[in-house]
């Protein structure tokens, strides 16, 4: 689809609008639904063989099985929309699965991560349970993975004070007030919204700085769905050092980019004036956060 045409959809970027939802499409199953399968991996011991980088054997088959399951009961819920945004592939969407508590979380002791035994039951082990995993726009994913928003236990879509007024109202035409009331009504995506809020939110660097250097693993998925970085190199000397907020270290944007295709999202910030290289670079940052947490997953 057309920037052009897609870019009319948009509300206009104007401080303090925001994204409103359209109407959930009928016919969507509930979160959790359908799932009887992956009820049966509820505990880290059953977990853990399926979330290593390269599931062996008998593993690898119930992992492959798992995920297959997870694609089409994920569909059924949130069809092709953004669960977040509720923007539509039609429109531009690069709808991906996206996780609110991690995998990487997930394989650890809960007393670890604070990934509680009461929590994974609630969203059914995590890993593969529309409890736990969201279909969302991949940008929308980065900033999530980032750190750049969070879910309130009231709904509301808070971002990170720290990112600075420019980045803040980059992103406000693009995310609503709230989630929607499937969301806020379901008691197990908040606990693990919660989870997120109180982990992922409140660090620095978000999952990246969470479980590791990038560098080390390798994502899965196609190019597109995983965020890979082409083009678009700028020096660490361009961009507002008040606009880096939460990123830690000083990322290497020499080595950053914005991404060569994918979301329309992406497309549409790396067209706004009022950022900096650097700026942008932080908007649009999916594919650091998925090579460390194996959660690269095409829809």
């Amino acid at each position: 689809i057309a920037n052009t045409a897609y870019e009319r959809t948009l509300p206009a970027a104007a401080p303090g609008v925001r994204r409103v939802l359209s109407p959930a499409s009928s016919g969507l199953a509930d979160p959790g639904s359908n799932e009887d399968k992956i009820k049966e991996v509820v505990t880290l011991e059953k977990l853990s063989p399926l979330l290593v980088r390269k599931p062996q054997g008998d593993a690898r088959a119930r992992h492959d099985e798992l995920n297959n399951i997870l694609k089409q009961n994920c569909s059924n819920v949130w069809g092709d929309s953004c669960a977040i945004s509720h923007f539509h592939s039609q429109e531009g969407a690069s709808l991906r699965r996206a996780h609110i508590i991690p995998r990487a979380a997930l394989k650890k002791p809960h007393d670890q991560y604070g990934v509680s035994e009461n929590i994974r039951k609630m969203i059914n082990g995590g890993a593969f349970s529309t409890f736990n995993v969201l279909s969302m726009d991949s940008t929308i994913e980065g900033w999530f993975d980032k750190g750049n928003f969070c879910v309130q236990d009231s709904g509301d879509i808070v971002f990170d004070e720290n990112l600075g007024e420019a980045l803040i109202r980059s992103m406000e035409p693009l995310l609503p007030e709230r989630v929607s009331e499937r969301i806020g009504n379901c008691r197990p995506l908040m606990a693990a919204f919660a989870w997120h809020k109180q982990n992922v939110f409140q660090t620095p660097g978000g999952v990246h700085e969470m479980f590791g250097d990038s560098s080390a693993s390798s994502s899965k998925g196609d190019s597109a769905a995983s965020g890979s970085h082409k083009g678009f190199k700028e020096s660490t000397d361009g961009g507002s050092t008040s606009s880096q907020g939460k990123s830690s270290g000083g990322a290497k944007l020499q080595q950053g980019s914005m991404p060569g295709c994918g979301s329309v999202l992406a497309d549409n910030i790396s067209k706004i004036s009022v950022l900096s290289p650097r700026e942008k670079v932080l908007l649009w940052d999916v594919g650091e956060a998925d090579t460390v947490c194996g959660d690269a997953e095409a829809y």
